[in-house]
């Protein structure tokens, strides 16, 4: 069986979610939902301007993700 996937339908849903538990005082409970996913893809990451501090808790999901899933060579750059 494959990586269990979540597919944002784009970084501003992710963003607005984020910075609605922050004003329930909960981001952190928030980000640590995602570090159960093993692949997360997140659409127009850097299309879109964001609200206010919503791009440190989009950063915090993806750095929080990152410490906690081991590198996979697949997804390291290639070299020729």
């Amino acid at each position: 069986m494959g990586p269990r996937p979540e597919f944002r339908s784009s970084c501003a849903g992710l963003a607005n979610e984020l910075i609605e538990a922050q004003s329930k005082q909960e981001p952190a409970r928030a980000i640590g939902r995602w570090r159960r996913y093993e692949l997360l893809a997140i659409d127009e990451l850097g299309y879109l301007a964001l609200p206010e501090g919503a791009a440190e808790l989009v950063f915090h999901v993806i750095s929080e993700r990152r410490a906690v899933c081991p590198r996979d060579p697949r997804l390291s750059p290639r070299t020729p």
